[in-house]
């Protein structure tokens, strides 16, 4: 009987609750529509992350969604169906600084791309058809928000009517060619989230059709007027205060895009106000638009939140004109996630657009897609940085379920002509140089391309490279290079003369394999040095196992490795560095000087070590080892400066040496560097290293230890680093000073 009877009561409740469900449904569909409008502001939009947290838990229901910029953005990931907290974990998640740039992914870049990015400073691709160039107007391209953007969209990648998404949405953008307005209510999502985030001048713009489409902010930073057009019988608004035009505060690119926002959409903001039921203002300062740091965005959305809880009153008062009950609870409109990067698509057809069949062909068998019958966005993100790395196309698009037909498509808007870099430096020794790159692809059947560098400065270097690209992370590689020295050598802290030389060499690489972080190089060169009125004050005898100065013509055959798993190029926390060589001299490829030919081994190691969050410590070991005889004085050991190759290939930093010191054949040395972080981008910097050398290794333990000692200061800037460095070695007896600003090479 109690049995039947606990069963009878819990039908009851059924009942009763599916009768509420239903009521509340009703309810829901003839209440007063809520529209919520979200202005733009960059990084300040995350403040819009703390207003929605209060409003689902206030129960306030938003109906339709309109957003500019950021607020486009944090509006159409609400509109999808993520919550507040999904949306608060993904915001948190990002590195912003490497989604508004045009970086690669670490884990797809080699080394030899990781130094270019720290060589150049400037990176420009050039296309002959100049409609294309209009297109790209912009320094970025935007294309690591456009991937996290495809991520976010999952299950919404088609075109489509975007009030058929769980909750009603648009987000304004600016044709630039007509100057006008365009508001995206229907198309492909993701394209119309990277349209209203265009920052003009900042990002390339969107082509759509004859439009070309850049941040909305432009015309509509507030688009309250879409969400009363859309049927919203109330507007919640969020906008940010300190957003009046102030021509004092312009300081950067950004702040005169705010400026002229201010200027240009300020009628239309007014006009956007006086229709909005509940605006909340919220004061971002002293954050602005890129503050995007950890602290930044955990205050921004906290005074979101404070914001919104001002007018909590005002909410309340809202959701009883709604005819809603005080415990009313919103529910979530639909279940979605960002798709993982690992995660496979089925494919039955890989689609190339744009791309020509040599380099399409290379892409098919590169990466298998001819047996493949699936593809994950990851594989997609390493096809369209070998397009756009390798064979210099821009605009690289894909979608993995092209119209829902299993189609893999990938689209190239351009094929570059030619890609530029430019790189420069100062410091007080060279006083400047400039560096200069072209990249030209080949149009023809196997995948080649062309490399031209020039180095001007004190050092002259100018270098040509024909590249062949393979399949398997390997490539070939043949180059000539010229380079022009000027140069003064000191011997135990006594200058020994200046020289002037020629440098040509060629240079054929046998294999190279590249992969993430780690290459291998196996190549055989030809060196000519010509030398001019090089070291006319030495006396020869004090430098032991080093010929006099002549022209010096070799061949070598040679192997080089490096490994790099360091977090930072200049100033790592965590990660170790690996680099050895080795290489055999000739003078007729087989013997030197009537017999057998000399060698050198070099190599470095270093790690770094977390002490906290701010302290890290950099133990190293270094060393170069000549064996043979007759070693002509260009390949003899030097030290000195601030980093490796600093006038010749050979030449190893060391602490408080600044010029080029001759060391002995045999040179070994062991280096600790502490560097602490006192800003963010600015340290402190301190190294002390010791060494032993001798001209036979075997006696190279009972030699003078030599050490030296260095502090300085340095802050990393978009050119490179900016550093000041005092050190003192008792190789040399005497202080030294070393200014630099920008990038090493």
């Amino acid at each position: 009987m109690n049995k039947v009877l606990l069963l009878l009561i819990s039908l009851m409740l059924l009942c009763v609750s599916a009768q509420q469900v239903e009521a509340q449904t009703k309810s829901d569909d003839n209440r007063p529509k809520v529209g919520l409008s979200l202005s733009g502001g960059g990084a300040k939009g995350v403040i819009h992350i703390g207003v929605l947290k209060v409003l689902e838990r206030a129960g306030i229901p938003v109906d339709i969604v309109t957003g500019t910029s950021m607020g486009g953005l944090i509006g159409g990931l609400y509109s999808m169906g993520y919550t507040p907290m999904q949306i608060d974990s993904i915001v948190r998640a990002q590195d912003w600084m490497f989604l508004l740039s045009d970086q690669e992914y670490s884990e797809r870049q080699t080394l030899d791309d990781r130094e270019m990015k720290n060589t150049y400073f400037f990176s420009r691709g050039v296309s002959a058809k100049s409609k294309e160039k209009a297109a790209k107007a912009g320094v970025l391209r935007g294309k690591n928000l456009a991937t996290l953007f495809y991520r976010l969209t999952k299950g919404y990648r088609d075109s489509i009517d975007f009030n058929t998404l769980p909750r009603p949405f648009a987000c304004a953008a600016t044709d630039v060619i007509s100057d006008t307005e365009y508001d995206f209510h229907s198309g492909h999502l993701a394209q119309a989230l990277r349209a209203t985030m265009a920052i003009p001048a900042a990002f390339a713009p969107v082509r759509k059709g004859n439009m070309i489409l850049a941040d909305g902010g432009m015309k509509n930073n507030y688009p309250a007027d879409l969400a009363k057009e859309m049927g919203a019988d109330y507007i919640i608004g969020v906008r940010f205060l300190g957003d009046e035009p102030d021509p004092d505060k312009v300081t950067s690119t950004f702040d005169m895009v705010g400026l002229y926002i201010g200027m240009s959409t300020g009628n239309k903001i007014e006009e956007n106000m006086a229709m909005t039921d509940l605006l909340m203002m919220v004061d971002p300062r002293p954050y602005g638009t890129i503050s995007f740091t950890t602290e930044a965005v955990d205050t921004l959305i906290r005074r979101g939140e404070e914001a919104a809880m001002a007018h909590w009153d005002e909410l309340m008062e809202l959701k009883s004109k709604l005819g809603l009950p005080p415990d009313y609870k919103v529910q979530p409109v639909a279940h979605q996630e960002m798709e993982p990067m690992n995660a496979a698509t089925p494919v039955k057809e890989f689609r190339f657009e744009g791309i020509n069949k040599y380099d399409e062909r290379f892409i098919r068998g590169k990466y298998h897609l001819k047996k493949a019958s699936s593809i994950d966005i990851n594989t997609a993100e390493q096809i369209a940085s070998t397009l756009r790395g390798d064979f210099l196309y821009d605009d690289i698009d894909y979608q993995l379920n092209y119209e829902g037909k299993q189609v893999a498509l990938f689209t190239a808007g351009t094929h570059q002509t030619a890609r530029f870099h430019v790189g420069g430096r100062f410091d007080n020794e060279e006083m400047a140089a400039i560096n200069l790159r072209m990249d030209v692809p080949m149009r023809v059947k196997k995948p080649f391309a062309m490399s031209f560098s020039l180095r001007l400065g004190r050092r002259v270097k100018a270098k040509a490279e024909l590249i062949h690209q393979s399949f398997y992370s390997t490539k070939g590689r043949l180059s000539y290079e010229y380079g022009y020295n000027d140069i003064s050598l000191y011997y135990r802290g006594d200058k020994m003369g200046n020289g002037t030389f020629n440098y040509h060499a060629v240079d054929y690489s046998v294999v190279e394999f590249h992969f993430h972080k780690f290459d291998f190089r196996l190549g055989a060169k030809w060196e000519y040095y010509h030398v001019g009125d090089m070291l006319t004050n030495i006396h020869y005898d004090e430098v032991r196992n080093l010929t006099s100065v002549a022209n010096e013509r070799n061949y070598s055959y040679y192997a080089r490795t490096r490994f790099n798993t360091e977090n930072d190029w200049y100033f790592p926390t965590r990660g170790s560095f690996f680099k050895a060589g080795f290489a055999f001299y000739t003078d007729n490829m087989a013997t030197y000087n009537d017999h057998i030919g000399f060698s050198a081994a070099d190599a470095v190691f270093r790690t770094s070590i977390p002490l906290g969050s701010r302290l890290a410590v950099q133990p190293s070991l270094f060393g170069r080892l000549l064996f043979g005889t007759d070693i002509h004085r260009v390949q003899g050991n030097l030290i000195g400066g601030n980093f490796f190759g600093r006038y010749l290939a050979q030449q190893m930093p060391f602490p408080g040496i600044g010029h080029a010191e001759v060391a002995e054949n045999a040179f070994v040395a062991a280096q600790l560097k502490a560097q602490l972080q006192v800003i963010k981008n600015g340290y402190f910097v301190a190294k002390v290293a010791a060494a032993q050398q001798d001209d036979h290794l075997k006696d190279i333990m009972s030699a003078h230890t030599m050490w030296g000692t260095e502090v300085g200061a340095a802050y990393q800037t978009l050119l490179g680093p900016i550093s000041a460095d005092l050190g003192w070695s008792n190789r040399t007896k005497e202080l030294f000073f070393y200014l630099s600003l920008g990038h090493t090479f």
